[in-house]
């Protein structure tokens, strides 16, 4: 059975024929059914219902799955399923052993050409302090001092520490609730609140 508007938009949409397809259901209200039909007593009972099952989901816990693909089995250990590297013919054994000492040669080469721009900087650096220490003595000893703040570290204080000895803390109180299906073996809060 349609109502008004169901079919009102049912027309709208047959005029309209944007849709080929279309479906008319009836729309269904999540949580208590039948809406305001329902008495207090009936409502207030149907939440002492779920509330006792989910104090009994609670008490079962979770089905813990069993983890069973960590075993390897014994025969597969055994050396004689190692394995057996390709045989590798001279030209390939000696295009590798080239192929090494280039990389080698390339490597050592970055690192002196590291090495000879930090010796060149600090070279440049004592001249520069001489100059400034023949100009300002006060000068001098600033730039000698280390800059920490150019480095960017960042130190965050102690996040624990023992208490205070003389700190009385203000006076208050919560309540501990777990969550539901709650996994320890701690004991479960009551939920008659």
């Amino acid at each position: 059975m349609m109502n008004h508007r169901s079919t009102l938009t049912l027309t709208n949409i047959i005029r309209k024929q944007q849709l080929r397809t279309f479906s008319v259901q009836k729309v269904v209200r999540a949580g208590f059914q039948g809406g305001n039909q329902l008495s207090m007593a009936l409502r207030q009972s149907q939440i002492d219902r779920k509330k006792r099952k989910i104090v009994k989901l609670e008490k079962l816990g979770l089905n813990e799955i069993p983890i069973v693909d960590f075993f390897i089995p014994y025969s597969w250990k055994q050396p004689d399923r190692a394995r057996k590297l390709a045989d590798i013919t001279e030209e390939e054994r000696e295009e590798r052993a080239l192929l090494l000492k280039q990389w080698n040669r390339y490597t050592m080469k970055k690192r002196k050409e590291e090495e000879d721009k930090i010796k060149i900087m600090m070279e440049k650096q004592t001249i520069a302090l001489q100059e400034l220490r023949a100009v300002s003595e006060e000068l001098y000893l600033q730039a000698m001092q280390p800059d920490y703040l150019s480095l960017g570290y960042k130190c965050r204080g102690p996040v624990q520490s023992m208490p205070l000895q003389e700190y009385l803390p203000p006076l208050g109180a919560y309540d501990v609730k777990d969550p539901p299906f709650n996994r320890d073996d701690t004991a479960m809060p009551s939920i008659d609140d």
